[in-house]
């Protein structure tokens, strides 16, 4: 953010290279369009997650389409109170073939309070999935909202659930999103093009080097 940059004195001198993915190994074997929808939310079962929000905005949709499936992948404690009262969701627990459960998900949510540049948000639009997260930390990095992604304030239910129902009533605005999250990943976020911006970085450093030594009168 600006104001850390501000507040170290160095926002004029440093610019950010983010991390990469590679995304061959997902979406190559996307499932063909299909009345049927899976949402899922790929994590922890923790409050800074958000899972509670992400279960309560969607768990009513249930109802109301009645060819979706809910699922939560990830490890949680035996008698966990959420896969207690959400009985109509599928609690997968930890599982180690996320490449082939994202290529069954049509929508992927990241609901968290809290988020870096998250891995589990780029498998996701690497996959072709049409993204919902909240807007903290490297989401708004990753989602251009509206067009790769949906943003909404963390803890808000009832935008996440807006969100959840536009998608889930408008089929080819969901694929065509998905289809944009991959083209984002493939453009910005692919270890190609993060080297290149690496590369471009050295270049730049050792013409200023150089720069630096002829000033100082000791020219190489």
């Amino acid at each position: 953010p600006e104001r850390v940059l501000k507040k170290l004195g160095i926002l004029k001198k440093s610019q950010v290279i983010p991390t990469g993915i590679d995304p061959a190994p997902y979406g190559a074997n996307r499932a063909a369009p299909s009345p049927k929808i899976t949402v899922s939310y790929v994590g922890r079962l923790e409050s800074v997650k958000g899972v509670d929000d992400f279960l309560a905005a969607v768990d009513p949709l249930l109802d109301e389409f009645p060819l979706l499936t809910v699922q939560v992948v990830g490890w949680y404690k035996q008698g966990h109170s959420l896969v207690e009262q959400y009985r109509r969701v599928v609690f997968t627990g930890l599982r180690d073939d996320i490449p082939a459960i994202l290529e069954q998900t049509e929508i992927f949510v990241l609901p968290s309070y809290s988020e870096g540049l998250s891995n589990a948000l780029m498998e996701a639009m690497a996959s072709g999935c049409a993204c919902i997260a909240s807007d903290v930390g490297g989401n708004a990095f990753l989602i251009q909202n509206g067009v790769s992604g949906f943003l909404f304030p963390p803890g808000d239910r009832e935008a996440l659930r807006a969100h959840l129902k536009r998608l889930l009533a408008d089929p080819p605005k969901m694929r065509a999103m998905g289809k944009a999250a991959r083209e984002r990943i493939e453009q910005q976020f692919s270890w190609e093009h993060i080297s290149k911006l690496y590369a471009k970085l050295f270049d730049e450093s050792r013409i200023m080097n150089h720069e630096s030594r002829k000033d100082a009168g000791h020219d190489s």
